[in-house]
This record gives C-alpha cells, sequence and structure tokens, in this order.
C-alpha cells in the first residue's frame, strides 16, 4: 500500500450505529483509528455527507481513499485494494454483500465529481473495479445495523482474547469471555467464562478471575481469587485476598493484603486493613477498618441520613458480631467486640465487649394475630 493517501471518511449525520459501544468504544472509532495508523495514512478528513467537497473543486494530489464511516475494514482488504488501484490505474470498489464500502483511487485516475459513494458508481468519467474482501477475512461489511453491530463486536471480542492468550493469560473459553478494556496481566493469570473487563484492568501474578465476574477499572493483587459472580469496580484489591463469589466492590474502596470478602457483601469508598474478614451478607460503607478485623454476618454501617454520608472508623483487632447496625459517624476502639444484634449510635471504648439490644421479654397471655386465634 503506498505510504501517502487522503482518506476521506464520509459519515452519515447522527447515525445511532456508529454512536453505539462496540466493546468499550463508540463503533465510529475502529475506522478513524485504523486510518490514523502511521503505517495506513499521512492525513484523515472525516467529512459529513451533506458537507463534503467535490473533488472537482478541490486540488488533491496523490492517492485518495474515500470510504464509509460505517464500513468495517481491514488493513489486509484495504492494501489489496489499494495494490489493485495502483496496477490497474483505475478506481477500485471494496464491496460487500452488493454494498460499496469504500473507493481507492490512485494517483492519476480522474477524480469524481462527488465523495458521495453511490455517484462514485453512476459518475460516467470512472472507471471502476470491484476488489472482494480476501479469502476468510470477515472484517469487511458495514455496520448499518445492530446485528452487524454485534457480529463486529464478537469478531474483536475474540481478537483480543487470542492475543491474551499468546501473552500466556489463561482464558478458559475466549469465546465467552469480554474484554471491553484495557487488560493488563502479570504471569500465570486464569479467567473463567463470562468475565466481563471493562476500563482498565490490571491483575497481578497469579490471579484468578471466577466465572461470570464484572471487572472495571480495577487493579487486583498478586494470587487473588476473585470468585464467581461478583464485581469489582474502580476499587483495588491487595495480594493473596478472596473476594466472593457474589461480592460487589464499589467505587473507591481499597481492600488490603489477605483480606476475605465473601458472598453478598458490598463495600463502596471504604479502606479495609489487611488481614480482616468480612464473610457474609454485610454492607461497609464510607468506613475505615484497621488490620484484622472481624465483621459479622448481617452488620451494616449506616452511613446515609437522607442528605449526606457520614463516616465510620473501625480500629484494628476489633470483632462486631453478627446482625450489628453501626450508625455514623462513630468509631470502634482497637480490640474492641460489639455483641450481636447491637446498635452502635455511640463510640464504643478499645478492648471491651459493647452491647446495645433490648433486653427479651416474653409475653404470656398474648392471644395473637385475629387470623391466627381460636373459634371460641
Amino acid at each position: 500500500m503506498p505510504s501517502s493517501f487522503l482518506a476521506l471518511v464520509v459519515s452519515p449525520a447522527e447515525d445511532r450505529i456508529l454512536a453505539a459501544d462496540l466493546a468499550g468504544q463508540p463503533a465510529g472509532r475502529y475506522l478513524l483509528d485504523s486510518l490514523a495508523d502511521p503505517e495506513m495514512a499521512r492525513q484523515t478528513i472525516v467529512l459529513d455527507r451533506a458537507g463534503a467537497p467535490a473533488f472537482a473543486s478541490t486540488d488533491i494530489a496523490g492517492d485518495v481513499l474515500v470510504i464509509d464511516a460505517r464500513a468495517w475494514v481491514s488493513k489486509r482488504a484495504l492494501a489489496d485494494a489499494a495494490a489493485q488501484a495502483v496496477r490497474e490505474q483505475r478506481c477500485v470498489c471494496l464491496m460487500n454483500a452488493g454494498r460499496m464500502l469504500a473507493v481507492w483511487l490512485p494517483t492519476g485516475a480522474e477524480r469524481p465529481p462527488s465523495t458521495d459513494l453511490a455517484a462514485l458508481l453512476e459518475s460516467s468519467g470512472v472507471a471502476v473495479a470491484v476488489a472482494h474482501a480476501p479469502e476468510g477475512d470477515r472484517r469487511v461489511q458495514c455496520l448499518d445495523s445492530i446485528a452487524a453491530l454485534a457480529e463486529a463486536e464478537q469478531d474483536v471480542l475474540l481478537e483480543r482474547a487470542t492475543d491474551a492468550m499468546r501473552r500466556g493469560v489463561r482464558i478458559r473459553d475466549p469465546r465467552h469471555v469480554y474484554l471491553r478494556g484495557r487488560l493488563i496481566c502479570g504471569t500465570d493469570v486464569e479467567i473463567d467464562l463470562g468475565v466481563v473487563i471493562e476500563g482498565t484492568v490490571t491483575l497481578g501474578d497469579g490471579v484468578r478471575v471466577g466465572a461470570h465476574a464484572i471487572l472495571r477499572d480495577a487493579t487486583i493483587g498478586d494470587r487473588t481469587q476473585i470468585k464467581p459472580f461478583s464485581m469489582v469496580e474502580e476499587a483495588t484489591i491487595g495480594a493473596a485476598s478472596q473476594v466472593g463469589p457474589y461480592a460487589r466492590i464499589r467505587p473507591g474502596t481499597v481492600i488490603g493484603e489477605r483480606v476475605q470478602v465473601g458472598n453478598y457483601v458490598e463495600l463502596k469508598s471504604s479502606r479495609i486493613g489487611e488481614g480482616s474478614r468480612i464473610n457474609h451478607h454485610t454492607f461497609i460503607g464510607d468506613a475505615d477498618l484497621g488490620e484484622n478485623t472481624t465483621i459479622g454476618a448481617g452488620t451494616i454501617t449506616c452511613n446515609h441520613d437522607g442528605v449526606g454520608v457520614a463516616h465510620t472508623i473501625i480500629e484494628r483487632g476489633a470483632y462486631i458480631g453478627s446482625g450489628c447496625r453501626l450508625v455514623a459517624p462513630v468509631r470502634i476502639g482497637q480490640d474492641a467486640t460489639v455483641g450481636a444484634g447491637s446498635t452502635i449510635t455511640r463510640d464504643v471504648p478499645p478492648a471491651k465487649l459493647t452491647v446495645a439490644r433490648a433486653r427479651q421479654v416474653t409475653i404470656e397471655k398474648w392471644r395473637g394475630p385475629r387470623t391466627r386465634r381460636k373459634t371460641e
């Protein structure tokens, strides 16, 4: 392919397909990124159909590629079309399923009066040859429907998964892993089926990502396990930790090393000290947990008062029993124990047991709801 050409990308106005997300970026960006490659083009101009200048009034020297912005065209296909155009010194049109996607105009070829692709075929002064897609190359199509968008996305995702495997990542099912963002991996990383990667995700050495996990803009430390059906978003997790299954790590969370975060645990804007355990059905939001803290099942931090958020501090070594409610702002002292079922509204002193619950009472003569009373 000649190293110097002008690419005129003709774009339909407000095309919803071009604006749709395709594996992490607008579909229309893929063609522009390809043309912006130094090996592909010296200059690329993006034009509206309505605003495209006519060749007759524009002095263009050198080769010209007129291409539909909805085209999904591989570099190999463009190179073959360019080679044919230069060899035959006439326009070469890339076709797929009867639709024209691109027309290559080599140096010296007569310029047509319009950049409209359909008009190029109709122009009497232009001799057009057809270049078909190279055999086995599926990436010559028009993104003019949701079905075409889905097919193109499958190709991109499989290509990314294959590239990751070449770099040493074990992907259990490359056709069902969705690398919609940038994946940075250490050694001995394994990703199970159904995993979605978005934004920039960094996985350290020996990381295991379980089936159907979703990772978005996350950093995962060495030897950490993200178990199935967990979501980690804009968060950092330290080495040798476990998250999930069915855990949700929300933005702003930083988890230390050797931390256990179990099933149905939600963390938000919190710092979790190393060696801590939060294993069951718990919400921790806007909180700082020291090292080696334990949070019992069903415990929540009551961080929102309907207007704003307040902070909870749990110092190192504290043990929070099951079913507790920590009403922020509140501080739990070092090595303190909070009895199960407590509602804590004031600071808890260090190294002591604090219990905040009503005394259990049995009502002996209670007759129960009317629907349960015996007929007299």
